[in-house]
């Protein structure tokens, strides 16, 4: 039976080389690869549960899961969205998810990364200026 996933882009790492690969187990022990965009896959008859992750090294991360009951002649259409960052759930469901999570984690830990220095210099400064 066909089924449809539409997966957004994968977590991003920075720096790190390659995004992880996302993946979604289908049936204990099968599991397919995702890649950014529409998903073709073949799913057996019946309820299951689908998991959905992203592969950081060891470790499986942004995961999400998704009770579905597969029907003959009734194409499934799913959503995965990876979170921005590593430290964050995934979201699948069966319409438009919006925005993918862990964007306010994201903007912090960039804000942080960017106003840390400004401060330093700051009270560098500061403290150069009462001397």
């Amino acid at each position: 039976m066909p089924a449809y996933v539409d997966a957004s882009d994968p977590i991003f790492t920075g720096a790190y080389g390659r995004p992880p690969a996302m993946y979604v187990e289908v049936a204990p022990g099968r599991i397919v690869q995702l890649r950014p965009g529409r998903n073709e896959l073949e799913l057996p008859c019946g309820r299951r549960r689908l998991r959905f992750y992203s592969q950081y090294w060891f470790f499986q991360v942004g995961r999400a899961e998704l009770d579905v009951d597969a029907r003959p002649g009734q194409p499934l259409w799913l959503h995965y969205a990876a979170p921005y960052l590593i430290y964050s759930r995934g979201r699948a469901g069966f319409g438009q998810l919006g925005r993918r999570p862990g964007a306010a984690a994201a903007a912090m830990i960039l804000g942080s990364a960017l106003l840390l220095p400004l401060a330093l210099v700051g009270i560098f400064l500061l403290i150069r200026a009462l001397s």
